[in-house]
């Protein structure tokens, strides 16, 4: 009788054992989750602003060049509203609306949307990615910083910072910055 009386006593310590020394193995996935999780979210907003940056490509190559016209005319839109709105897939609208201002403008001769030839912003592409920094500023916020060298004169850098929104169900970008850095700063 003695004998039957240990075994669930040996069952009770070997359950309590497993109980406390499984629970730090069955955290552990959840980490790992949140982990993968927060990768997944910065490799959506990377390849969401790489979007926005190509739909303002979209618009300021896909140019004619005319005889009749000193300036490229523009084809993915007939007009400044129509160049702000699709910008507006990538950019947030005052931006997208900065943005059309600066580079567009309407030839009244042609009657028709024309490209001011100037220097372009920096454009974002996958190639810059591993140059980028991302830094969450809260769950619909974001910064992106890359890293530029060389680009205007040997040993220079820049930092470009890109900050995104999420609106739409999108990342979108809202502002822009590039600044000089000090060689050894990120």
């Amino acid at each position: 009788m003695a004998y039957k009386l240990r075994i669930p006593g040996l069952l009770a310590v070997l359950m309590l054992f497993l109980f406390f020394f499984a629970r730090p193995f069955l955290s552990e996935p959840t980490l790992a989750r949140t982990e993968d999780n927060r990768n997944e979210l910065e490799e959506q907003i990377f390849q969401d602003a790489v979007a926005s940056f190509a739909f303002y490509t979209d618009l300021i190559e896909d140019v004619q060049y005319r005889r009749d016209s000193i300036y490229p005319v523009v084809l993915k839109a007939a007009t400044l509203e129509e160049a702000v709105k699709w910008l507006s897939q990538g950019f947030r609208e005052d931006l997208a609306r900065s943005v059309a201002c600066c580079y567009l403008a309407w030839d009244e001769n042609l009657d028709q949307l024309v490209l001011l030839p100037q220097d372009s912003i920096p454009v974002l592409t996958m190639h810059d990615k591993a140059t980028t920094a991302i830094t969450m500023r809260n769950d619909r916020q974001a910064r992106l910083e890359c890293l530029y060298s060389n680009c205007y004169a040997p040993g220079d850098r820049y930092r470009y910072i890109i900050e995104v929104e999420k609106i739409e169900g999108r990342w979108k970008v809202y502002e822009l910055a590039l600044e000089e850095t000090v060689p050894g700063q990120f």
